[in-house]
């Protein structure tokens, strides 16, 4: 294969990452968002909820995103990073983890929300535990659960033009 061509490849390659990897955060926190709504005042049911879900689904999928980015840069190997890197899951689960507390106390002290007295919070920091949960967990399933679909598809796109 040429080299531009292996280099329009490797574009390609690294969009379907982020399309893959956005997809799937998309699915995974639509679903979380939507289980842990009810541990939030205010909660009055599903659909009156729904909306405000999938604003928080945006946010949750530019971090997921924000976190692959920073990882990949990090450990200068996105390849490497989605075939189960220890140290990089580790950090991506820890940055997700620290976001989320961000977002929780600011959210918490600036009055954008509180929690029902269902809601399990953190010692210390009184932030729930499913937000930050979700942050340090989902963003690893989106990544390390996109390579599979990945690996097929960058395969295919390197052969396609192939004689």
């Amino acid at each position: 294969m040429m080299e531009t061509e292996q280099k329009h490849a490797t574009r390609h390659s690294v969009l379907l990452a982020v399309l893959l990897i956005a997809a799937l955060a998309f699915f995974l926190n639509l679903i979380w968002e939507n289980a842990q709504a009810p541990l939030y005042a205010g909660y009055t049911g599903f659909l009156q909820h729904f909306l405000a879900c999938l604003r928080a689904v945006a946010g949750d999928v530019i971090i997921t995103l924000l976190l692959f980015g920073a990882a990949a840069l990090v450990t200068n190997n996105a390849r490497r990073m989605r075939k189960g890197d220890i140290p990089t899951a580790a950090f991506i689960g820890a940055a997700g983890a620290l976001v989320a507390i961000i977002i929780e106390l600011y959210a918490l002290q600036s009055g954008r929300w509180s929690y029902t007295d269902a809601m399990p919070l953190i010692p210390l920091l009184n932030v729930g535990l499913l937000p930050v949960l979700q942050l340090a967990l989902l963003p690893l399933a989106a990544i390390y659960g996109a390579g599979p679909g990945l690996e097929l598809l960058t395969r295919k796109l390197l052969t396609r033009n192939r004689p």
